[in-house]
């Protein structure tokens, strides 16, 4: 199952934000999709200039 599965049911059931269940269902599952996101450009922000050999970094 994918993380936008588990999202996508998650916010199918009208009651996940009134009790405990988005503890397990949305807070895991979005918290890994801004993990992963924010890991992708940290990444292509440090591989930059190594790809890009007229990057001057100032």
């Amino acid at each position: 199952m994918s993380w936008g599965t588990v999202l996508n049911r998650a916010l199918d059931y009208p009651g996940v934000y009134l009790d405990a269940q988005w503890l397990w269902w949305v807070l895991p599952a979005g918290l890994a999709i801004t993990v992963a996101a924010i890991g992708l450009a940290v990444l292509g922000v440090a591989l930059e200039p190594r790809s890009n050999p007229r990057w001057e970094c100032t």
